[in-house]
């Protein structure tokens, strides 16, 4: 559990430092705020399933595959819900916070299958 931690903060602090490095020289027209709340929502998730999952595995084997498909399944709504919300609150920026969202979720996403994936593996 501590590494998944681990590995999902360095994640964030890469999205933090190369966040601000390209829209402070390349782009600071399309920053918006709301980027790094975005970043710490998606944090948080990724943590909160993996824990979730994590203590699954321990409990049950049997059970985890239907827990990893119905978890997903209920945090891509989760996303979609709360993205196309943000998006429609700030329409002028809903390109930039679509696009950002797009590339924290396949980073996260696949830290979250890699990590899993090995921790099965170190089950089995």
């Amino acid at each position: 559990m501590k590494p998944f931690f681990i590995r999902t903060s360095l994640l964030a602090a890469f999205f933090l430092i190369a966040g601000a490095l390209i829209y402070a020289l390349v782009i600071p027209h399309l920053f918006t705020p709301s980027l790094i709340i975005l970043l710490f929502f998606i944090f948080a998730t990724a943590n909160i399933v993996y824990a979730w999952l994590f203590s699954t595995l321990k409990k049950n084997n049997r059970t985890f595959p239907a827990a990893f498909m119905a978890v997903n399944f209920i945090k891509m709504f989760a996303y979609l819900i709360v993205v196309i919300g943000w998006a429609w609150i700030e329409r002028e920026n809903a390109k930039v916070i679509l696009v950002n969202f797009l590339i924290m979720y396949f980073a996260f996403a696949v830290l979250e299958v890699v990590e899993l994936v090995r921790l099965v593996k170190k089950k089995n």
